[in-house]
C-alpha cells in the first residue's frame, strides 16, 4: 500500500509539473505575439518574435521572427530560413527584403510581399549565431569562438527550445532553407539533427524532411572557380585577367595563403564590379550607398566568403557580402527600421539594450574559427539518409553563380535521373519571389518582346480613344484591345513548354496583323482546348478506370457515348437507381477532388478571407498551385440572360444594386451567379430547374408579379437522383464570381474572356456550370483554327448551339495567391475605401 501511495504521489507530481511547464510555454508564446508593429498593413495571419535562451543559466539567446502560413496553418510545412555571411541577418535580409510577408520601404512603412513564402509554408527566420542582429551573449569570449560548429550547435539548441514554445508545430514537416553561406549552415544543421534524432527520446525528435539551398557556397575550389568563370563569360572581366587568375592562383582546398600577384589580380577582379551589383549583375546599384569600394580590404571581405580557408584564414567579413533586393537601397531602409525603438519594442527585441546599433551584418563577430572547405560529403551523407535536397541557382548572381553550383554538384558524381533541358518557362517558380535576386527566373527571349508589344498596344489604344472617329463606339474598341491581349496570352500558353522561339515570334506578328475576327476565333479555340483538357481531367478523377478490368474490352463500340459521373461523385449521397448507362463513381469530398485536380492541371481554387488589407474586403478567390500566363483560372457560373430577358433578372431593373454576382459580356449577355451561392463550395445539386422571379408588368396583372420561369435543361438531361432533373453545380473551377477587385498598389492578375461553349460537346456539358434562361438557342458560325493547323478543333463547321459563358484568364504567372480581377462597382453604391480604379479611362471604354 505504501508503494502504491508513493507511485500515486509521483504520478501527480509529474502531472502537475508537466502542466505547469506547458502553461509556462504557452504564456511565453503569447508574450511573443506581435500585435502593433509600426507601419504594418493589416493581415489575417499571426506572427511572433522574441528570444529562445540556449542555456538556462546563461544569457545566450537567439532572436527569431515567425510567421504562420496565410492559410491552412495546421497542414503547411515549417520552414527555417537562414541567411549567410557568415554573420548576416535572416531577418534584415530574408524576412524584411526577400521572402517574408512584409517588405521595408523607404518611408519606414511595410508593404505586403505578394511573393511571400508564408503563402506556402509556416516561415521561421533565425538570427544566428550570437552577435548577429538582435541575438546576444553576455560573454564576450563567445564572439571569439564562433564558427560553423558552434553555429550548428546553437541553432539546434534553439530549435529544441522553440518547439517547446510552439509544440503544435512539432509534427509538421520541417525543412531548412537558405542562401549563400547557408550552404554551410543548412547541411551542417541537418546533419546534427540527423545524428541527434538517433539518440533522442521521442519528444525531442525533429521531423526534418530535407534542405533547400540557393546560390549556395558549398565547395571552396569550385565556388571560386565558378565565380571567375561567370564574370568572364558575362564580359565583366577581360580575357587577360581571366587567364592571369587561373594561371597564378591555386584554388584547391589545401592551398596556403595566396601570392601577392594573385591577390592583385583579384583586386582588379573586384574593381570590375565597382559599378555593378555582384548579386544581380543586371540590377541597378544604390547611389545612396557607401558600401562600394575597390580597396584591398574589400577584396578580402568580398572574396573571402567564397573560400575563407584560401583567402582570409577565418577573418571575419562584413556587410559587403550581403544580398540586395531589386530596390538596391533596401538594406539602408532595413537598418533605419530595425534601429527604431518602437519597432524593437513591438518585436520584443533588444531586451538587453545592446551597446551597438543593429546592422544587417554583424560588426561584433571578431573571429570565425572553423569553416570546412567543402560540405559536399555532408550533403552526400544526407542523400544516403533519404533526405530531400534541392540545390538551385539564379542565373544573374555573380557572387555564388550558376557556374559554381554546376561545378560543385558535378563533384558529387550523382546519378542523373533526368537529362539537362531548357529552363522552365519564365512563369514557373514565381513563388521564389520577385524580390529574391538570387532566385528570380529570367524570361525567354520572346517574352520581353510580348510585354513590349502589350505596352505599345495599350499606349496606342489610349491615343486612338481620343480620336473623334472612334468616339461613337469606345466599348467595341476596348473589346478589340482585350481580345488582342487574350490572343497573345492564350496562344503563347497553347504553344507549350518546348515550343520554338519562332512560334512565339509568329504569335506576336499575328497579333499585330491578323484581322480581329480571326484573332477572336483563335482565342475561342485556345480557351476551348483548355476547357476540354479540364473536362478530361475531371473524367479521369471521377470515372472508374475500366482499362484494368480483364473482363472488358479496352475499346468501346463506335456508337458508345462516354458519360460523366460528376453528378453522382459529388452530388447527393444516394446512388441513382434504374440508370445503367452512367458509370458509378465513389463520392469524393472537396479536398480530395481539389487535390486530384491540382495534380492533373497544376492548380485548384479555394474561397478564403481576402488578403486585401481592409476589414470590409470579405471573401476572396485563391489559386492553390501554379498556373501559366494565358491559363483558364476560373469559370463564371450562373444563369445566362440575353438582352431580351433582362426583365426576368431578379431585382430588375436595379439589379446591379441588389446583386453583386452579376457580370456582363461585351455582347450584353448577362450572367447571374447568385443562384449558385457558394458555387462549388456547396457540393449541392440544383434540384428542379426553376427559379422564382419578380416580373412587374405594364398592365399590373397581379398574377404575373410572381412567375416561375423554366430554365433550359442540360443537353441529354437524365432522370437522375430518384427522378429529379438536376444540374450539378459542383465544378472545382466555378468560383470566378468570388474574384476581388485589387486594392491600391495591387494589380489585376486575370482578365475576363468571353467563351462560347458549344453545347454539342456532349462529354463536356455536365461540367459547365451555366444554364440559359428560357429555352433560347443561340447559333454561331465556327470557321475553326487559322493558325494551329495540327490538331484542328472538333468544333469546326456550321451553325453550332452555344452557351455564352465567361472565364478568367491569367495575365501573368500565378502561384499560391489571390485572384484579382478589374471589375466595375455599381454607380449607385458608394465605393469602399479600398477600391481604386485600375485605369479610369480604360474602364470608361469597357463599361460605357
Amino acid at each position: 500500500m505504501a508503494l502504491f501511495r508513493n507511485l500515486l504521489l509521483l504520478f501527480f507530481t509529474l502531472l502537475f509539473s508537466t502542466a505547469a511547464e506547458i502553461d509556462g510555454d504557452s504564456r511565453w508564446r503569447e508574450a511573443d505575439r506581435v500585435t502593433d508593429l509600426p507601419g504594418q498593413p493589416p493581415v489575417k495571419f499571426r506572427h511572433y518574435a522574441g528570444y529562445i535562451k540556449l542555456r538556462p543559466n546563461e544569457e545566450k539567446a537567439l532572436f527569431y521572427w515567425f510567421f504562420e502560413a496565410q492559410n491552412d496553418v495546421a497542414h503547411k510545412p515549417l520552414v527555417l530560413w537562414l541567411n549567410g555571411g557568415p554573420g548576416c541577418s535572416s531577418i534584415a535580409y530574408g524576412a524584411a527584403q526577400e521572402l517574408g510577408p512584409f517588405l521595408v520601404q523607404s518611408n519606414g512603412k511595410l508593404k505586403l510581399n505578394h511573393f511571400s513564402w508564408n503563402k506556402a509554408a509556416n516561415m521561421l527566420f533565425l538570427e544566428s549565431p550570437v552577435g548577429v542582429g538582435f541575438s546576444y551573449t553576455n560573454k564576450s569570449s563567445d564572439l571569439y569562438t564562433l564558427g560553423d560548429k558552434v553555429t550548428a550547435a546553437d541553432s539546434y539548441a534553439f530549435l529544441v527550445g522553440w518547439f517547446k514554445r510552439f509544440p503544435s508545430f512539432k509534427l509538421h514537416q520541417f525543412y531548412i532553407t537558405g542562401e549563400s553561406y547557408a550552404g554551410h549552415y543548412a547541411p551542417q544543421l541537418a546533419e546534427l539533427i540527423y545524428e541527434k534524432n538517433k539518440q533522442s527520446s521521442k519528444d525531442l525528435i525533429i521531423n526534418l524532411k530535407g534542405i533547400m539551398i540557393g546560390n549556395a557556397a558549398i565547395n571552396d575550389e569550385t565556388d571560386l572557380k565558378g565565380m571567375v568563370e561567370f564574370a568572364w563569360s558575362h564580359a565583366i572581366i577581360s580575357d587577360q585577367l581571366h587567364a592571369n587568375i587561373f594561371n597564378d592562383c591555386n584554388f584547391s582546398a589545401d592551398a596556403q595563403n595566396l601570392t601577392l600577384s594573385c591577390l592583385n589580380f583579384f583586386r582588379d577582379f573586384i574593381v570590375s564590379y565597382n559599378k555593378i551589383d555582384i548579386y544581380n549583375i543586371y540590377a541597378p546599384i544604390c547611389l545612396a550607398s557607401s558600401s562600394s569600394s575597390s580597396s584591398f580590404d574589400s577584396v578580402f571581405r568580398l572574396v573571402g566568403a567564397a573560400a575563407p580557408r584560401i583567402f582570409s584564414k577565418y577573418k571575419s567579413w562584413s556587410n559587403e557580402l550581403l544580398a540586395r533586393g531589386y530596390d538596391p537601397c533596401t538594406p539602408n531602409y532595413a537598418v533605419k527600421y530595425f534601429n527604431r525603438g518602437d519597432v524593437q519594442r513591438a518585436l520584443h527585441a533588444n531586451v538587453t539594450q545592446l551597446s551597438y546599433p543593429y546592422t544587417p551584418c554583424s560588426n561584433v563577430i571578431l573571429n570565425w574559427t572553423d569553416a570546412p572547405s567543402s560540405v559536399l560529403p555532408i550533403i552526400q551523407k544526407l542523400l544516403r539518409a533519404q533526405y530531400r535536397i534541392w540545390i538551385y541557382s539564379g542565373d544573374t548572381d555573380g557572387r555564388v553563380p550558376i557556374t559554381s553550383t554546376k561545378y560543385s554538384i558535378n563533384e558529387m558524381n550523382l546519378k542523373i535521373k533526368e537529362e539537362w533541358r531548357a529552363c522552365l518557362r519564365y512563369t514557373s517558380f514565381l513563388f521564389a519571389g520577385a524580390n529574391l535576386h538570387h532566385f528570380n527566373p529570367q524570361p525567354r527571349s520572346s517574352i520581353p518582346s510580348m510585354a513590349f508589344l502589350f505596352q505599345k498596344f495599350q499606349e496606342a489604344v489610349k491615343v486612338i480613344a481620343k480620336n473623334p472617329m472612334f468616339a461613337r463606339d469606345p466599348r467595341h474598341m476596348q473589346f478589340e484591345t482585350d481580345m488582342n491581349r487574350l490572343f497573345l496570352f492564350t496562344s503563347y500558353n497553347r504553344l507549350g513548354r518546348d515550343a520554338a522561339e519562332a512560334d512565339a515570334e509568329e504569335i506576336i506578328d499575328m497579333a499585330s496583323k491578323a484581322p480581329f475576327a480571326d484573332q477572336q476565333k483563335q482565342v475561342q479555340e485556345n480557351i476551348h482546348s483548355q476547357v476540354e483538357s479540364f473536362c478530361k481531367h475531371m473524367d479521369e478523377i471521377l470515372l472508374p478506370d475500366t482499362r484494368t478490368s480483364p473482363a472488358e474490352s479496352p475499346k468501346q463500340p463506335n456508337g458508345a457515348v462516354r458519360k460523366s459521373g460528376l453528378s453522382f461523385a459529388v452530388g447527393k449521397h444516394s446512388s441513382p437507381t434504374n440508370i445503367t448507362d452512367i458509370p458509378k463513381t465513389r463520392p469524393l469530398d472537396r479536398a480530395e477532388l481539389s487535390q486530384k485536380l491540382k495534380d492533373g492541371i497544376g492548380y485548384t481554387l479555394d474561397i478564403r478571407p481576402s488578403q486585401i488589407p481592409h476589414k470590409d474586403a470579405g471573401q476572396g478567390l485563391f489559386l492553390d498551385g501554379e498556373a501559366d500566363v494565358g491559363s483558364v483560372i476560373a469559370i463564371y457560373p450562373g444563369v445566362i440572360y440575353s438582352p431580351a430577358h433582362y426583365q426576368y433578372i431578379p431585382g430588375y431593373p436595379r439589379v446591379d444594386v441588389q446583386n453583386p454576382y452579376l457580370i456582363t459580356r461585351y455582347d450584353s449577355t448577362v450572367i447571374n451567379a447568385q443562384p449558385w451561392g457558394l458555387g462549388a463550395d456547396t457540393r449541392e445539386v440544383w434540384d428542379g430547374l426553376t427559379v422564382p422571379v419578380s416580373n412587374p408588368t405594364k398592365q399590373g396583372d397581379e398574377k404575373s408579379d410572381r412567375l416561375w420561369k423554366m430554365l433550359s435543361k442540360p443537353l441529354e438531361a437524365k432522370r437522375v437522383l430518384h427522378g429529379g432533373d438536376a444540374i450539378e453545380r459542383r465544378n472545382p473551377l466555378a468560383f470566378a464570381h468570388y474574384a476581388n477587385h485589387p486594392a491600391k498598389d495591387m494589380a489585376p492578375n486575370v482578365m475576363l474572356c468571353p467563351y462560347d461553349f458549344p453545347i454539342t460537346e456532349k462529354d463536356m456539358r455536365v461540367y459547365i456550370p451555366n444554364v440559359l434562361f428560357a429555352n433560347e438557342e443561340v447559333n454561331m458560325k465556327r470557321l475553326g483554327s487559322f493558325w494551329f493547323k495540327s490538331g484542328r478543333s472538333r468544333i469546326n463547321g456550321s451553325d453550332t448551339p452555344i452557351l455564352k459563358t465567361i472565364v478568367l484568364v491569367a495575365t501573368r504567372a500565378l502561384c499560391d495567391e489571390e485572384v484579382l480581377l478589374n471589375y466595375r462597382l455599381s454607380n449607385s453604391k458608394r465605393r469602399p475605401s479600398w477600391y481604386t480604379p485600375v485605369d479610369e479611362e480604360e474602364d470608361r471604354r469597357r463599361w460605357s
